[in-house]
């Protein structure tokens, strides 16, 4: 007997309502046992964590309920935002808004600005971001929501938060009234953040700007203009290295080196206290140099090399600076990404594998989640160019404390979610650590 045509539409709903309930189980058991993993847990444990039967942790659809999508949240330290992102599939675009509230009466905003700004200079940036938020509400106009969207948006790059930072400092330079003074300070903050989340054309594009600004006005304000040129090129020039392998030409590497140089030189009123920048300076000159050929790329790593085993000494012992340990991660960085680019012999991969562990040993605390996940992405590429080379029983190691920083890096709000998940998936992590119970994890993932 022939169907008819409702009959066979009922049929293809039918095979597409399972497969994507496959899909769904697929994904949710991947998030389930993520959170297993992470959070050191047991199976009748994690049932436990997420309010279900030890066998019906997953249920036939694949969709879970909402009270289990926020208790995974909570296992994994992730928003619920996350979770879901996960369980769809990838990250869908959010709107996001600054969050703030009246904690006191109306002051006083130049007094308020003078608080932020003091905690920033103190390195106090989490209650620098309270107060800028209090600050926001007391603006009156537009040139004083600049002012305070510039201090919240300065706050929240140093505490780690540059997506918001971002959104801040962007909704600040589009404020009416703004004085010269603060969008200058507006577009250096906005370039060092661009440069931060890797948005290298208009990181270089405003720190132009800037350069330019500077050259057509008068000093006005000897500080900030010092400031301003120092940012600016130290963002320029490092806008263009980090555009090596994306076709920059010789020119263009020789303005880099010239503007990294010049920022050197102008060391006035130098308080970034979260980033020694002369220690990533010299880093980003040796890469520079090695691109340009004056000096060869086995001297380069020869001396990266060397200045992080110091630097390793140095902070074993305890006598490392946050700013400084921040500092040496990028040269953990520079030197992966100098091996990765010459692939000088057959196990260079192994080399850029270890330049990239230094530079996450160095960024593992709160807060350094970028460079964290930038160290995690040159190891990954590492591993490929060894399997390229042969190396195809060579595993993509991490010991379960490593994966737990892993998962939190996926969940920093940082745009490594999607890079993670593709990680865990294709090192195989994921599945070799799903087949160990957290509690015999005494010897990592890795059998021997």
């Amino acid at each position: 007997m022939h169907k008819n045509r409702d009959e066979h539409r009922s049929d293809a709903t039918t095979l597409e309502n399972r497969k994507q309930s496959v899909l769904n189980r697929r994904r949710l058991t991947s998030v389930v046992e993520l959170a297993r993993i992470y959070a050191d847990l047991g199976v009748k444990e994690l049932a436990d964590a997420v309010g279900r039967d030890k066998t019906r942790i997953i249920p036939p659809t694949g969709n879970p309920k909402l009270d289990m999508i926020g208790s995974l949240a909570g296992v994994l330290e992730w928003t619920v935002g996350d979770v879901v992102d996960a369980l769809e599939g990838g990250p869908k675009a959010k709107s996001r808004i600054v969050n703030t509230r009246k904690i006191v009466p109306r002051g006083r905003f130049s007094k308020l600005h003078r608080i932020a700004r003091k905690l920033d200079r103190l390195g106090r940036s989490k209650w620098a971001r309270v107060v800028s938020g209090m600050l926001l509400l007391q603006a009156a106009d537009g040139g004083e929501r600049a002012k305070a969207l510039g201090m919240l948006g300065l706050s929240q790059m140093r505490d780690g938060d540059p997506c918001e930072a971002l959104a801040s400092l962007r909704r600040g330079l589009n404020q009416q009234g703004i004085e010269f003074a603060t969008k200058l300070e507006l577009k250096t903050h906005l370039c060092r953040t661009l440069l931060l989340l890797d948005h290298v054309i208009e990181a270089r594009s405003v720190a132009s700007d800037i350069l330019k600004t500077i050259e057509e006005h008068a000093v006005e304000d000897e500080d900030l203009f010092s400031f301003a040129e120092r940012s600016a090129r130290y963002v320029r020039g490092n806008a263009i290295r980090a555009s090596i392998d994306r076709g920059v030409g010789t020119v263009d590497l020789l303005g880099a080196r010239k503007d990294l140089l010049k920022s050197l030189q102008i060391t006035k009123n130098e308080y970034l206290h979260d980033l020694d920048e002369t220690v990533v300076t010299l880093g980003a000159l040796l890469e520079i140099d090695s691109a340009l050929g004056k000096v060869t790329s086995v001297k380069a790593i020869q001396r990266i090399e060397e200045a992080l085993e110091t630097a390793r000494i140095q902070n074993e012992a305890g006598d490392l600076s946050v700013r400084s340990r921040r500092a040496w991660a990028w040269w953990g960085i520079f030197g992966a990404e100098i091996v990765l680019r010459e692939k000088m012999t057959e196990s260079s991969w192994m080399k850029a594998h270890e330049f990239a562990q230094k530079a996450i040993e160095f960024s593992s605390d709160p807060g350094e989640d970028i460079l964290r996940a930038r160290g995690y992405v040159l190891s990954f590429e590492a591993w490929k160019q060894g399997r390229c080379a042969g190396h195809l029983d060579t595993p993509w190691h991490l010991e379960p404390i490593e994966l737990q920083l892993f998962v939190r890096t996926m969940g920093a709000q940082i745009g490594f979610m999607e890079s993670g998940w593709r990680i865990l998936n294709e090192t195989g992590t994921l599945m070799r650590a799903k087949n160990i119970d957290p509690r015999t994890w005494r010897k990592g993932f890795h059998r021997h």
